[in-house]
């Protein structure tokens, strides 16, 4: 999910330098991730009681999933402001959230 992210952020860097931000291009590459990164809250695969704790809730978990829904298999109802108020407001703080427990996992592997 990390990658997902960060390559959304090296996407956006990216098309931004090269004038492109509103290339239709760059808005299906967001989409792409973003639904990569909705495919990891289905079906149980990550446990909710510990995104919870890093600061995301049971709804958040549903949006996003909802997301990859509407992303992947209704594609033509998204909307290039859909997708990037997304980006431009759920993001940032997913990344830390993330990220905050991937450090979380990470010191109690290596304890």
């Amino acid at each position: 999910m990390l990658d997902s992210i960060s390559r959304i952020r090296d996407a956006t860097e990216k098309f931004e330098k090269a004038g492109l931000i509103d290339d239709d291009s760059y808005i299906d590459l967001i989409a792409f991730y973003l639904g990569q990164i909705g495919e990891q809250f289905s079906s149980n695969r990550l446990d909710k009681k510990l995104l919870e704790k890093f600061g995301i809730d049971e709804d958040e978990q549903a949006d996003i999933y909802a997301m990859r829904i509407l992303l992947v298999h209704h594609y033509e109802k998204a909307n290039k402001k859909i997708i990037l108020k997304t980006l431009d407001e759920n993001i940032p703080a997913l990344f830390d959230s993330i990220g905050a427990l991937k450090n979380y996992l990470t010191t109690e592997i290596d304890g």
